[in-house]
């Protein structure tokens, strides 16, 4: 194999590297600036695999070689579409570059290797101008940014540069015809072709520890750059201001802010409104995009092409931008906001970018962090310089003043000897016991403890012996026999030689503090009766209120029957007397007292829903759902609904009261989709943060959302009952039933599109 053929070889491998790379980085993504560097890259691996399968078949197929050529000449064309991501090319150049890959693949497709001289040089002189000015292009977006994403552009730009390159050496081969010439520019050439491919690798598909060595590299200066500065004179702010500037140029940004977390807000704000932000107020809307990149704490690219809420749509027009980079500025400890960097027209390397500006954030919060702590740590620093400075005063003082303080101290201090023995306390101590000062130095501890004390004071002994000091509380009997209740924090005595000589206490008289726990244990015991007492009282006013709301439900229907019954025989018997008017009011009451009637019928149920003994078992909702599907169609069989519901859908419940919550819910779905001529009704399972959802979903009239908090309430209603019959009670009686089975229900929907009823078990 010659060198040629060897170069050949390594190019069309990179080639055909790139291309799987980029093809698959678009299938895990699926956006349009990865899809078109996968089909850049795509024109090339193609030509490449082909000329693989040439040379291992030995034979060539002309309509695949032929595809391969207009793969290969749609490579500048396609170079040019991904260039525009980041910047807008003149309309003379986007022409040249289709009319130049429509005229080079036609001629390929007439000609196929036989191509006349015009166009050739069409072909030729499409590749270099294309390539050459997509080189410009991605040379002029590197000189707006820094770090790595310069070097990531100027490789692309070297790729481009090298491709025409070689197409210019090419055409330089095809004039010359001196062999021997012609071989070294064939071989320059090639040279070239491989340098754009590595470029290009370099650039589109660097392998992860060079992209790494490159941001070490960036986060470095960015550290200097923070560091450079007296952390006392910088505030937050400015760093902020740094970290904005640093990043927009990184990435090449057309204006950096930052928005920081408001706690009394419960929003994020912006850091300045400036002259760039004139009708903008400071909190950013939470429903945003920005906002629900802020709630996952993950860094996110927003695009005008995305499905944008009015906030990110009208912020992206007053910067005057097509998309921009979020990331969270924020550490394991606290969330301090975030960065935003507004992009004029893209991102070309959007993971890259993202991850920068998430290093890059991170970084700045974790000074910002250690500035916080620096700070802490420096009031911290003053504030023992000054307890050392008091204190060593103190110890300059005379023994006399020194003793002075012990006997004023509100703490009582008792020193013992190596034998357990008094060996020192202060008047405070001698007064809390109801001693005098020379009473207590003939006595020993153990005779003041009011329980064991000689086993108390003996275990102690040894714990300073040990070396280990205690705080505890301790009852102690006074001289009068009276309790005392202290707070005793007791160490080891030593001397200069680290031997055992005694034990300090320091004893705090607690018995006000005791008296006041136990006079609150007994209230919290009583309050605790009180709650007992209560609830069984509420319980008990809850069951009369059912009863009567069930007895009047039922003393409701006999005059309601009364009056419907009147009235239709009012219509029936004397209908030749009664006009138009006198008919139309007593339908009206017939109307009223059924409507009335059936209002009744809800709040039996409803009633009965609270009084119904509960009882646990396997239920198949699936079967409930096709039962309730069937009886609604039945009724109405000339309506067309395409029922869907999912099988095997079995939960351990109640069963009449599921099925009582799923023929409210499908009825309503199936009365709010009366108005269309194709309604389609869902019920199935889904799961949302580890959790079981069962929904009722339907193609109707659906609702406005900003009335959702009113749907479940008894007699509300969204709709009149002109538009859509019904009581207001089906929805109140399903919250009930979800209620006592210890779930929740919540909807979702918007007006003429359908509504979804999601609960759970």
């Amino acid at each position: 194999m010659s060198a040629t053929d060897l170069l050949g070889l390594l190019t069309q491998s990179i080639f055909v590297l790139l291309a799987a790379i980029t093809f698959v980085d678009f299938l895990r993504h699926r956006d349009r600036i990865r899809g078109n560097v996968a089909l850049m890259f795509l024109s090339l691996g193609v030509v490449s695999l082909v000329l693989w399968y040439n040379t291992i078949t030995g034979t060539e197929i002309v309509w695949l070689s032929l595809l391969a050529l207009i793969a290969f000449v749609a490579q500048p064309y396609l170079t040019l579409r991904l260039a525009q991501h980041f910047d807008t090319a003149p309309q003379w150049i986007r022409r040249f570059g289709l009319a130049g890959f429509i005229i080079s693949a036609v001629g390929l497709v007439l000609f196929a290797t036989t191509a006349p001289g015009p166009i050739t040089i069409v072909l030729i002189a499409y590749f270099i101008l294309i390539d050459g000015y997509a080189m410009l292009f991605f040379f002029r977006g590197a000189f707006r940014t820094t770090g790595v994403t310069r070097i990531r552009l100027r490789f692309a730009a070297a790729g481009c540069g090298l491709l025409a390159a070689a197409f210019l050496i090419a055409g330089l081969q095809a004039v010359i015809l001196i062999p021997l010439v012609q071989e070294i520019i064939g071989l320059l050439s090639q040279i070239s072709i491989i340098l754009a491919a590595v470029a290009y690798y370099f650039s589109f598909a660097p392998p992860r520890w060079l992209r790494r060595s490159w941001q070490l590299g960036e986060l470095y200066e960015f550290l200097g750059l923070l560091s450079s500065t007296n952390v006392v004179q910088v505030n937050i702010n400015e760093k902020l201001g740094q970290l904005c500037g640093f990043a927009g140029r990184a990435v090449g940004g057309s204006t950096s802010l930052t928005a920081l977390w408001s706690e009394a807000d419960q929003q994020l704000q912006f850091q300045a409104v400036n002259d760039s932000l004139p009708q903008f107020e400071r909190l950013i809307s939470s429903d945003s995009l920005i906002g629900q990149a802020w709630k996952k704490r993950s860094p996110t690219c927003i695009r005008r092409t995305d499905h944008l809420t009015p906030f990110d749509r009208q912020l992206l027009d007053v910067m005057g931008s097509q998309s921009l980079l979020a990331t969270p500025i924020i550490t394991n400890e606290h969330a301090w906001g975030m960065l935003l960097v507004f992009l004029k027209h893209g991102s070309l390397f959007v993971d890259h970018d993202l991850g920068m500006l998430a290093l890059l954030s991170t970084q700045c919060a974790i000074i910002l962090e250690n500035d916080s702590l620096v700070d802490a740590l420096r009031g911290q620093a003053l504030q023992l310089e000054e307890k050392v400075n008091e204190r060593t005063t103190a110890l300059q003082e005379s023994e006399e003043r020194y003793r002075r303080m012990i006997e004023t101290t509100q703490e009582g201090i008792w020193t013992t000897s190596a034998d357990n023995k008094s060996s020192f306390v202060n008047r405070r101590m001698a007064d809390m016991l109801g001693c005098t000062v020379e009473e207590m130095l003939v006595s020993t501890p153990a005779m003041f403890i009011a329980e064991n004390g000689p086993t108390f004071a003996s275990k102690q002994a040894e714990r300073r012996r040990q070396g280990i000091s205690d705080q505890y509380e301790l009852k102690f009997r006074r001289k009068d026999s009276s309790e005392l209740w202290a707070l005793v924090s007791a160490s080891p005595l030593l001397d200069s030689d680290g031997i055992y000589i005694g034990s300090l206490a320091m004893v705090m008289d607690i018995t006000e503090r005791k008296r006041a726990e136990q006079a609150l244990l007994a209230l919290n015991t009583e309050l605790e009766q009180r709650v007992i007492e209560r609830t069984a009282q509420l319980s008990a006013v809850n069951k009369e209120l059912e009863s009567f709301s069930y007895s009047v439900s039922h003393d409701l229907r006999a005059p309601l029957r009364a009056a419907d019954g009147y009235s239709q025989a009012l219509l029936q018997d004397y209908s030749d007397v009664l006009d138009d008017e006198g008919k139309h009011y007593l339908q009206r009451i017939r109307d009223a007292s059924q409507r009335m009637g059936h209002l009744i019928d809800d709040l039996l149920k409803l009633s009965q829903i609270t009084r119904h003994e509960f009882e646990r078992q396997s239920v198949d909702l699936s079967a409930i759902a096709r039962g309730i599907a069937d009886e609604l169609q039945a009724r109405q069989p000339e309506r067309h609904v395409d029922w869907v519901i999912a099988d095997a859908l079995v939960e351990d419940a109640d069963k009449r009261l599921l099925g009582v919550a799923l023929t409210n819910l499908l009825s309503n779905a199936w009365k709010f989709t009366s108005k269309r001529p194709v309604a389609r009704i869902e019920f199935g399972r889904t799961q949302q943060a580890g959790e079981l959802v069962y929904f009722v979903r339907d193609t109707g009239a659906g609702f406005d959302m900003a009335y959702a908090s009113k749907l479940f309430g008894a007699f509300q209603r969204l709709h009149g009952v002109n538009e859509f019959e019904g009581t207001g009670i089906g929805l109140a009686t399903v919250q009930r039933v979800v209620n006592r089975h210890g779930g929740r229900i919540w909807a979702e929907g918007q007006v003429d599109t359908g509504a979804t009823f999601y609960f759970t078990i």
